[in-house]
């Protein structure tokens, strides 16, 4: 009888020992827990705007759309090393934004151990196709469990808090319009003025950095990029470059007889002086120096509008869109050449087509004359962007 009680007891001490803090649903714990429940995370990531379609997936992901955002970046991402615009001549760029995402994992325990993030920007590539630029961690910011300081909520909160001042999500690199304290207030007036200073010391460049300056300008104006995107001292850096090394420059090959610069200086609207004419800065084989630009005159076209271009014979050769008031973006039709390619240095229309495109845009060539400022061809098309100069009596 006593050897039944004893069995009993023992049984009674096995059922008690399962719900010791050792073990858990009936199995032995036998390793820490390491990490916070994923409603830690939600919390953080909720309380900044961010949102998720399914908070009760595997994996769930939570994200925000940043509005505005860094479009120099973005722009230099969809542009390839050739200088080649991968998007759509008139894609509207201040419409769209960037969407920063952040997925989350769980473990057997139940608790986030892993979580990475990414950003999205949806945008209509240079064949009209709808297309979606990816950027990953590492790229500019960074969100990853496995860079992070540690494990945990805390860990990446400290991730995150860093990811999102990166510079895909200002406006403009390095400042912040938003500022809600008197001392916020004051450290912006401040930066103001060392950026002022900082302007005087970025116009007045040595050789070698007005060298590498006028080059990039040039590789700008030729990607189509119009005076009003430029800042003030972008202009007045080059009219000290030019007025101080144009000479030095012009012995070195730096410039193609003088083309490159005439076009550059027409599209900043500046006037060359007598010594740049002399070297070859003002000259032109269409006879159209002293033109100035003035958007307020360019009548061409109707802003928005495609138009499409025929020769002689009434067959399609071009398509032209105005997508400013003085820029129009231009693609030929498959296998037609467009643009004379052997004139160099002083990219024009071909001459059989020069007429048609005057013509289907109402352009009067006694008043206005086509500059192309940017010309590349792609899929066996001729594609770029040109304005309209204004011709002086």
């Amino acid at each position: 009888m006593k050897r039944y009680t004893n069995t009993l007891n023992e049984e009674i001490e096995r059922m008690k020992s399962l719900f010791t803090e050792e073990r858990m649903f009936g199995n032995l714990i036998t390793e820490d827990v390491n990490g916070d429940p994923i409603a830690s995370y939600t919390e953080i990531l909720t309380s900044n705007d961010f949102s998720t379609a399914d908070a009760k997936a595997t994996e769930p992901i939570y994200s925000r759309e940043f509005k505005p955002y860094n479009i120099v970046k973005i722009k230099q991402k969809l542009t390839s090393t050739d200088g080649e615009e991968l998007f759509e001549d008139d894609f509207e760029f201040n419409r769209a934004s960037l969407k920063f995402s952040i997925k989350l994992k769980e473990n057997a325990q139940k608790v986030v151990d892993t979580w990475s993030g990414y950003i999205e920007f949806n945008y209509t590539d240079n064949k009209d196709k709808p297309a979606t630029l990816t950027i990953q961690s590492g790229d500019g910011f960074t969100l990853d469990s496995n860079k992070a300081n540690g494990k945990g909520a805390d860990a990446f909160k400290t991730q995150f808090a860093e990811a999102v001042k990166s510079e895909w999500f200002n406006s403009k690199s390095g400042t912040n319009p938003e500022f809600s304290t008197k001392k916020d207030a004051g450290d912006v007036k401040q930066q103001r003025k060392d950026d002022v200073n900082a302007t005087r010391k970025e116009i007045n460049r040595s050789k070698d950095e007005c060298r590498d300056f006028v080059k990039d300008m040039y590789k700008q104006v030729r990607q189509g990029k119009t005076k009003e995107e430029f800042q003030k001292e972008d202009i007045q850096g080059i009219q000290f470059c030019m007025n101080s090394f144009y000479t030095t420059f012009e012995k070195e090959g730096l410039f193609r007889k003088g083309d490159e610069i005439r076009i550059m200086y027409k599209t900043l609207g500046i006037r060359p002086t007598e010594k740049m004419i002399e070297l070859g800065a003002g000259k032109d084989d269409e006879e159209i120096t002293g033109d100035t630009f003035d958007d307020a005159k360019a009548e061409a076209g109707v802003e928005g509008e495609r138009y499409v271009v025929k020769d002689q014979n009434g067959t399609k050769v071009a398509i032209v869109r105005k997508v400013g008031a003085n820029k129009f973006n231009f693609r030929s039709k498959v296998n037609i050449p467009l643009v004379d390619k052997n004139d160099k240095g002083n990219i024009k229309f071909r001459k059989e087509y020069v007429s048609s495109i005057y013509k289907e845009l109402n352009i009067d060539p006694n008043k206005q004359r086509i500059i192309i400022q940017k010309a590349v061809e792609t899929d066996k098309m001729d594609v770029g962007t040109f304005v309209l100069t204004n011709v002086e009596k």
